[in-house]
């Protein structure tokens, strides 16, 4: 399941001692300015993680790469 900023709050529930996993992206330059910027996406999955009791929360930043961009070919899943 996905969260965004408007579901994230659904997904508190106990993970003690697990790591959170967040996978950040935007498909365009100009959406890294709007409320789903990675900024946000960071500041949201390191609440979710401290709201749950998650031990460590791991960001994998992707940066404003496309869909379309075959993911062999993409850094963050080397």
């Amino acid at each position: 399941m996905v969260w965004t900023t408007s579901n994230y709050q659904s997904f508190l529930m106990d993970y003690s001692a697990d790591t959170l996993y967040a996978y950040l992206r935007v498909s365009t330059e100009g959406q890294q300015e709007d409320s789903n910027s990675l900024q946000s996406q960071k500041r949201i999955a390191e609440t979710v993680a401290d709201r749950n009791g998650f031990e460590d929360c791991k960001i994998f930043n992707e940066g404003a790469v496309s869909g379309t961009v075959n993911q062999l070919e993409r850094e963050v899943f080397s």
